[in-house]
């Protein structure tokens, strides 16, 4: 749905858009879906303290960035939509 393949799920930092999409997921994944951080960590290939370390930034960026909290919504919507 995010347009975004399983090599850049595992790869932080390619580029602005590619960093932040897997922060995002993370994101939706634990904050919203309530996932199990080591079943996120598992599916992108990272250590725990990785994924915990893009969960918090993400937060952060949701709560403080309303752009951010907007994609967010976009997102889990076409997601909701998709099921």
């Amino acid at each position: 749905m995010a347009g975004i393949s399983p090599a850049d799920l595992s790869s932080w930092s390619r580029g602005q858009d590619l960093a932040r999409q897997p922060v995002e997921l993370v994101t939706l994944a634990i904050g919203h879906y309530r996932l199990r951080v080591c079943d996120v960590a598992i599916l992108v290939r990272k250590h725990l303290s990785s994924v915990t370390n893009r969960l918090n930034k993400g937060l952060r960026l949701e709560h403080n960035d309303p752009e951010c909290s907007a994609r967010l919504d976009h997102l889990d919507t076409a997601i909701s939509e998709h099921r």
